[in-house]
């Protein structure tokens, strides 16, 4: 099924709010370290597995080919109700044994975020807004997410 209007808006929102990131990083010098940001982009792993997170952002000078190679450094995905745990665990497990450094899973029912880094630890964010080092700038509110919930358009 594709993703339904909920998931969509979710996804636009941090799509935007990681570009604005994304720019403003580079512009004041820093996020050296990161590449080009895509949405619903696909990422080519060794082997026949493929990832396609929401939102992305890539390594500095990462490979690629027709897709990119390996994991971005930064995946971020709305999770919807048809995502089990056992594709959940499989696909962090993909996406850290291949270079990524950040996984954003956003929760919309309760909304919350989990985010996974690479030594194996990972962090919830019920109240507030997610941040990151990693990219500078990034700020993910919940309360504009749960503004979508109560009016989509």
């Amino acid at each position: 099924m594709p993703a339904d209007l909920e998931h969509a808006n979710f996804s636009k929102l941090i799509d935007h709010l990681r570009l604005d990131a994304l720019a403003a990083a580079r512009a004041g010098g820093e996020g050296e370290e990161l590449g080009e940001g895509y949405h619903e982009t696909g990422y080519k792993l060794p082997g026949e597995h493929y990832l396609r997170p929401d939102v992305s952002v890539t390594h500095a000078a990462q490979a690629h080919g027709k897709y990119l190679n390996d994991a971005p450094a930064i995946a971020g995905g709305v999770i919807s109700e048809s995502n089990t745990a056992r594709q959940l665990a499989k696909k962090l497990t993909l996406d850290f044994s291949h270079s990524a450094r950040q996984v954003w899973r956003v929760y919309p029912d309760p909304v919350h975020i989990v985010v996974h880094l690479s030594d194996g630890t990972s962090r919830t964010v019920r109240k507030g807004s997610l941040t990151t080092p990693l990219l500078p700038g990034f700020e993910l509110r919940l309360a504009d997410l749960e503004a979508l919930i109560e009016r989509p358009y």
